[in-house]
């Protein structure tokens, strides 16, 4: 991952917690399985044992999204 990509990485999760939603990537490390280098927004409910999490933005695998789409997502919020 290029400091680029960090850096754009980081700065849509800051935007995404303004929304009160949280950026997560996928934590597959295996390049052939589902969602490996892909993205999810979520909101997180609750706290402790009633923490739920929603999905907000993404496919079937609950990730599935580019920066890019990460990105056209949040500006269609604000």
């Amino acid at each position: 991952m290029t400091s680029e990509t960090k850096a754009r990485e980081a700065r849509l999760r800051r935007a995404a917690r303004r929304h009160g939603l949280v950026l997560e990537r996928c934590r597959a490390r295996l390049a052939d399985a589902p969602g490996f280098g892909t993205y999810a927004l979520t909101k997180v409910l609750g706290a402790g044992r009633n923490r739920r999490v929603m999905l907000v933005a993404g496919d079937l695998t609950g990730y599935g999204l580019t920066l890019t789409d990460i990105e056209h997502h949040l500006k269609e919020m604000h």
